[in-house]
C-alpha cells in the first residue's frame, strides 16, 4: 500500500511536471521567435548604412583626396540609428526566459554596441570623410576598426546562444513527445 502511494505521488509530480514543461516549451518558443523577429526587422535598411560607409572608406583608401558627399550617409545613419534604438527597447520589455542561456542579454549586448557605434564611431567617421584632406584612410581604420570587431565578437555571442536556446528547447520538446 505504502509503495502505491509513493507510485501515485510520484506519477503525479512527474505528470504536473511535464504538464509545466510543456507551457515552458511554448513560452520558450514565443521568446525565441519574438527575438529573432526584432533581429530581422528592417535589417535591409541598417546594411544599407554600413554599405555606404564601406563604400566611402574605400573610395577613400584608393584616393585620400576624393570628395564624399556625406549628406545621404547622415540620413542613413539616422534611420540606422532609430531602427536599432526600436530594437533595443523592443528586446528590453522581453523577459528573459532562460537565464542560464541570457539570450536576451546577449542581443540587447549585440544591440547597445551597434547603438555604441551609431552614436560616437559613424558620425566621427562621416565627418572624417567629409574632409578632403591627407592619411584621411588610416584615421577612419584606426576609429572603426576596434569597434568593429567587437561588434563581430559581440554578433557571434548571438549567434551561438541562438543555436544553444533552439538546441535545448528542441530537445525538450522531442522528450515530451516521447512521454505522451
Amino acid at each position: 500500500m505504502r509503495n502505491l502511494i509513493l507510485f501515485s505521488l510520484f506519477f503525479f509530480v512527474s505528470f504536473s511536471s511535464c504538464t509545466q514543461e510543456k507551457v515552458d516549451i511554448q513560452k520558450a518558443l514565443e521568446f525565441y521567435e519574438a527575438i529573432n523577429y526584432q533581429i530581422g526587422l528592417k535589417v535591409a535598411q541598417q546594411q544599407k548604412c554600413i554599405d555606404e560607409l564601406t563604400k566611402a572608406i574605400l573610395i577613400v583608401k584608393e584616393n585620400d583626396d576624393s570628395l564624399i558627399n556625406t549628406k545621404g550617409l547622415e540620413v542613413l545613419l539616422k534611420i540606422s540609428t532609430s531602427i536599432n534604438f526600436a530594437k533595443k527597447n523592443s528586446i528590453e520589455n522581453l523577459t528573459e526566459f532562460d537565464t542560464e542561456i541570457n539570450l536576451k542579454k546577449k542581443a540587447l549586448d549585440y544591440y547597445t554596441s551597434f547603438i555604441g557605434a551609431y552614436k560616437n564611431e559613424f558620425p566621427q567617421l562621416i565627418h572624417i570623410l567629409s574632409v578632403p584632406g591627407k592619411d584621411r584612410f588610416e584615421r577612419l581604420h584606426n576609429l572603426i576598426f576596434s569597434k568593429l570587431k567587437l561588434i563581430k565578437e559581440k554578433e557571434i555571442v548571438l549567434k551561438n546562444a541562438q543555436e544553444k536556446f533552439r538546441a535545448k528547447y528542441k530537445r525538450i520538446k522531442k522528450l515530451q513527445t516521447r512521454i505522451r
